[in-house]
C-alpha cells in the first residue's frame, strides 16, 4: 500500500517505531527497505514500513507493517499505533 517516501516521523518517533519492531518482531533498522507513505494529512498519517526478512512467506522476503501516528491537539501528543503480522 502506499508509495516510496519519507515518514514523517521525526527522531524521537523513529526510535520508538524501532524499537517496538526490535522488541516484537526482531526486525532490525538495517533490514528496513522502505517506507510507504499511505496517508500524509494532519492530525493522521498513516504509513507502511517494509523490511526485508528471511522468515517471510512472501515472495520477495518481505514484511509491511503499517505504523498509523495521530495528533491529538487537545494534550498535544502523537500517539502511534501498529498493525500487521510478523511472519
Amino acid at each position: 500500500a502506499g508509495l516510496p517516501g519519507e515518514t514523517a516521523a521525526n527522531e524521537r518517533y523513529k526510535n520508538e517505531i524501532f524499537k517496538k519492531f526490535i522488541d516484537q518482531c526482531g526486525l532490525e533498522k538495517s533490514a528496513l527497505k522502505e517506507v510507504r507513505v499511505v496517508k500524509h494529512e494532519p492530525p493522521i498519517w498513516y504509513e507502511v514500513w517494509v523490511f526485508n526478512s528471511p522468515s517471510s512467506k512472501r515472495y520477495d522476503k518481505t514484511i509491511g507493517m503499517s505504523v498509523v501516528m495521530k495528533f491529538d491537539d487537545t494534550t498535544n501528543i502523537t500517539s502511534v499505533s501498529f498493525y500487521g503480522e510478523c511472519e
